[in-house]
C-alpha cells in the first residue's frame, strides 16, 4: 500500500515487521519498501505531528535518526515481560497511570530478536528490560517508540505460538492478559486532544449538549481501549472501530500503519 499523505492525518501509529532491521543502515538500499519508508519518516519528522512506533518501527525510527540496531546477545525476547521505567519514563505522559506501585511490576507483550543498542543524539530512554537497554524512547519532536506491543492482545500472541509462527516464551513469562498496552495507547492518542484543548475546542454531538471536547474524548478513548476485545487480526479491528468512533467525535485524524 502507498504510504499516507502527511497532510491527511494529525498523528500516526507505525507497526512492526518480521524483517530484520539491523541490516537496514543509513545509505543501505535494504528491501524495496524500506527506502520509501525511510524517506516518509524523514518527511513526517519535519511536520512535528505525533508518531508512535512499535517493534520494528521502534528500530526503524532509531536507525533513520542515526542510532543503531543489533541482534540481541541473549537471543529472542518473548512473553509478557516486566519493564522498568527510567526517571524520564516515570514522569512521561506516555506512561501516565502506569507507574508500578506497591512492588507490582509493569509488563508488556514482547517478541523481538533485535534491539536498539545505540540511541540517536538527544533521544531519551523511557523504559528498559533486564537485558534490553531501550524498549521505549522519546526522540523529541512528537516522536515516541516502543519495542513491545501495546496494540496486540495476549490471545494474538498465543495464536502465533500455537500456529508455530513464533517460538513460545518460558512458562514464567507466558503471554497473559494485560491492560497496560491499552492505557499506553490511550495516553498517546490523548496528545492530539491536548492540542484541541489549547484551541479551546468544544463539541456539539447528536447525543449530548455542548461538552468539553478533550476531556470527554480522552475518557471515551480510554473506556473504548479498556473494553476492546481484539481478535487475531487486531490491527484491522482496532482501525475500523477507531474510524467508527471518530465519525461521531471531533478527534484528530490518526492513522495506524502496519508494515
Amino acid at each position: 500500500d502507498a504510504l499516507p499523505e502527511l497532510d491527511d492525518f494529525d498523528s500516526f501509529v507505525l507497526g512492526g515487521t518480521l524483517i530484520a532491521t539491523c541490516s537496514w543502515k543509513r545509505g543501505d538500499k535494504g528491501r524495496p519498501w524500506q527506502r520509501p519508508l525511510r524517506e516518509w519518516l524523514l518527511r513526517q519528522r519535519q511536520t512535528g505531528k505525533p508518531l508512535l512506533g512499535i517493534c520494528g518501527a521502534h528500530q526503524a525510527m532509531t536507525v533513520v535518526l542515526g542510532g543503531e540496531v543489533t541482534r540481541r546477545p541473549g537471543g529472542v525476547a518473548a512473553g509478557s515481560l516486566p519493564v522498568k521505567l527510567t526517571h524520564a519514563g516515570l514522569n512521561h505522559s506516555l506512561f501516565g497511570g502506569l507507574a508500578a506501585e506497591s512492588g507490582d511490576a509493569l509488563a508488556f507483550h514482547f517478541f523481538h530478536y533485535e534491539e536498539v543498542s545505540r540511541l540517536p543524539e538527544d533521544a531519551v530512554i523511557l523504559a528498559a528490560t533486564g537485558d534490553s537497554p531501550a524498549v521505549a524512547v522519546d526522540y523529541g519532536g512528537g516522536w515516541l517508540s516502543v519495542q513491545f506491543h501495546p496494540e496486540a492482545s495476549h490471545s494474538t500472541f498465543q495464536h502465533w505460538v500455537d500456529e508455530g509462527i513464533i517460538r513460545p516464551p518460558s512458562s514464567e513469562f507466558a503471554y497473559c492478559p494485560l491492560a497496560s498496552g491499552r492505557t499506553l495507547l490511550s495516553n498517546f492518542l490523548a496528545k492530539p486532544a491536548q492540542i484541541l484543548q489549547s484551541m479551546k475546542a468544544n463539541v456539539d454531538c447528536s447525543t449530548c449538549k455542548e461538552i468539553d471536547a478533550p476531556s470527554t474524548i480522552s475518557m471515551l478513548l480510554a473506556n473504548f481501549l479498556a473494553s476492546a476485545s481484539l481478535p487475531i487480526d487486531g490491527s484491522k479491528f482496532r482501525l475500523l472501530d477507531l474510524q467508527t468512533l471518530m465519525q461521531h467525535l471531533p478527534f484528530p485524524r490518526c492513522l495506524p500503519i502496519s508494515w
